[in-house]
């Protein structure tokens, strides 16, 4: 990895936590497509194709951020279940919930400790209204990890709805 595209991928990490996404973006865009004329490190374009893909996904093109989160599974088949969040999710938010139930049930078996997992795929329970398996998953997820806020929101909302309190 060369000094200058590690500067501007660093530049655009700083952009994108700052909040200024659209300067993120214009950054990563420029690393992305000089590492891919290259060819350079797997794990540069790994990184630049994650973040592009995350910046689309937060300005709400799913497609786009699908598309790229697929690249860097071709890229990385040891792509972290972390980073495999964003295409579940993906899926979802463009209404294919079987597609992203099956991704969020491979996270689970990858990484059974991955508590964002059991809570996306009781969203998706919870969208086609089987609240059965949604609670059955959000119990799973309170069983993994008991203080996570996600998990915590969920079941405070569940007892809530149903007047268990």
């Amino acid at each position: 990895m060369t000094v200058d595209k590690s500067i501007i991928l660093n530049r655009a990490f700083l952009h994108y936590y700052g909040g200024e996404v659209t300067k993120a973006l214009s950054f990563v865009n420029r690393t992305y497509e000089e590492v891919n004329k290259t060819g350079e490190g797997k794990h540069l374009l790994t990184t630049t194709t994650l973040m592009l893909a995350q910046i689309h996904f937060i300005k709400r093109n799913y497609q786009k951020a699908l598309e790229l989160y697929k690249k860097c599974l071709e890229i990385s088949k040891t792509l972290p279940t972390k980073a495999r969040l964003g295409m579940a999710y993906s899926f979802f938010y463009l209404g294919k919930y079987e597609l992203a139930r099956a991704c969020f049930q491979r996270i689970i078996k990858l990484d059974p400790s991955c508590t964002e997992a059991y809570v996306g795929i009781a969203v998706v329970y919870d969208k086609e209204e089987n609240y059965m398996e949604y609670f059955r998953h959000i119990s799973a997820a309170y069983k993994v990890n008991r203080q996570h806020p996600l998990v915590l929101i969920h079941l405070s909302e569940h007892f809530l709805l149903r007047g268990d309190l």
